[in-house]
């Protein structure tokens, strides 16, 4: 029995092809999606830290 890629019609390979790399394309978004959200979440922690240091050597120079 032959392998179903190789019993595919030229243009019914050529779509599958396409739809393999959209495929790709679109996890590749996902994980730069997600690696935005993280650099946004880490900006807000650093900008927490640094407001709690902030009021920390407020608290010490009283």
């Amino acid at each position: 029995m032959k392998e179903r890629k190789k019993t595919l019609p030229p243009k019914l390979k050529l779509i599958s092809e396409q739809i393999n790399d959209a495929i790709l394309e679109a996890r590749k978004i996902r994980e730069l999606s997600i690696q935005e959200e993280v650099v946004q979440q880490l900006d807000k922690v650093n900008a927490t830290l640094e407001d709690a240091r902030k009021q920390i050597s407020r608290i010490m120079s009283l």
